[in-house]
């Protein structure tokens, strides 16, 4: 999802822009949503991708200029104008629909007049088409199912993160704006293979893995003998760090035709199981792993060196990014 740019998060604070005075008018804008532009865009362009018209834009930005449009400056897309004569009888516009947060939930306030309410903050102003998140939902599940790219999905719906770790239970998103081009709905085997599915899974599948607590794309490789380039050609929409396995969906480990590599004797490792892949089979000593813990903290704890801990662990990657809380690491030979 790289349509949202870095500054996204930026974007997302309330920002009060400064007021502007005109003759006896006085206009303010608090910003509650802003983002730049992309390479080649205009005025139109970049309202239109936000679903916001032009004149609603250059509200929300009192300095803009158009004819000298800047794609290095961050424009606002949401927050509420209001303006006033002298005195302080005032007028508000709000463009597009703005969005209150409580101070103890995730719940979020909606002002807005589209009948699909709540909805996710930000969503496109034009949006004509909506789908209510309900319990197992993921983004690709939903662009699947209305044939749409992770692109559009992120472009209507751009407070949705890239991990897409904040989609709120119950809330509507947005599938569809005037025009935008489809797939159709993703296609689904019903008679062939078990469901759910990852999104993306080989079409010609033909052996299927579901997914439990505590599995990592190494440990299904390792049980059916498969290679981690077949597991991702077979699994596209898994990233490389196999940190969106989804419990309870299928997984593809076989097509057609497909070589395995042959099962390599693996002797009972020593000491208590289930160890992290490949930790080398002279250790005496173990440790378990704790959520939340890192390497230097078990190096520090057992007196050893990042070294050792990565000689006897090789599976551990050099950042530390990937120990498996529950699982037994090597601390000593």
């Amino acid at each position: 999802m790289l349509y949202i740019k870095s500054t996204i998060a930026l974007g997302l604070l309330p920002q009060l822009l400064a007021a502007r005075s005109i003759g006896h008018v006085r206009r303010s804008v608090e910003c509650s949503f802003s983002t730049a532009a992309n390479s080649g865009d205009t005025c139109e362009s970049f309202a239109s991708d936000w679903g916001i018209s032009v004149d609603t834009l250059k509200s929300l930005n009192p300095d803009l200029d158009c004819d000298n449009f800047d794609e290095s400056v961050n424009y606002c897309v949401m927050g509420t104008v209001t303006s006033g004569d002298n005195s302080t009888t005032t007028s508000s516009t709000t463009a597009p629909s703005i969005t209150k947060a409580t101070t103890s939930t995730n719940s979020l306030t909606t002002t807005t007049s589209n009948p699909h309410s709540p909805t996710q903050p930000g969503l496109a102003e034009n949006c004509d088409k909506f789908h209510k998140v309900i319990s197992g939902d993921q983004c690709g599940t939903i662009e699947a199912q209305y044939g749409i790219t992770g692109a559009q999905f992120s472009k209507w719906n751009p407070y949705i993160d890239d991990g897409c770790t904040n989609l709120w239970l119950d809330y509507y998103v947005c599938v569809h704006v005037p025009g935008a081009q489809t797939t159709g709905p993703g296609t689904t085997k019903p008679t062939e293979g078990p469901s759910p599915t990852q999104p993306g899974i080989a079409e010609n599948c033909d052996e299927y893995h579901k997914v439990v607590s505590g599995d990592q794309c190494v440990t299904i490789e390792s049980k059916y003998q498969i290679s981690d380039s077949q597991f991702s050609k077979w699994n596209p929409y898994i990233n490389d760090d196999c940190t969106n396995l989804w419990l309870d969906y299928y997984v593809c480990v076989h097509v057609p035709g497909a070589s395995t590599t042959s099962p390599q004797p693996t002797p009972t490792p020593n000491g208590p199981r289930p160890q992290m892949p490949n930790i080398t089979k002279d250790c005496k000593k173990f440790h378990k792993v704790q959520s939340g813990e890192g390497c230097y903290a078990i190096e520090q704890e057992n007196n050893i060196t990042p070294d050792q801990f990565l000689k006897w662990n090789p599976y551990v990657d050099a950042t530390c990014t990937n120990l498996w809380a529950g699982y037994y690491v090597c601390v000593g030979v």
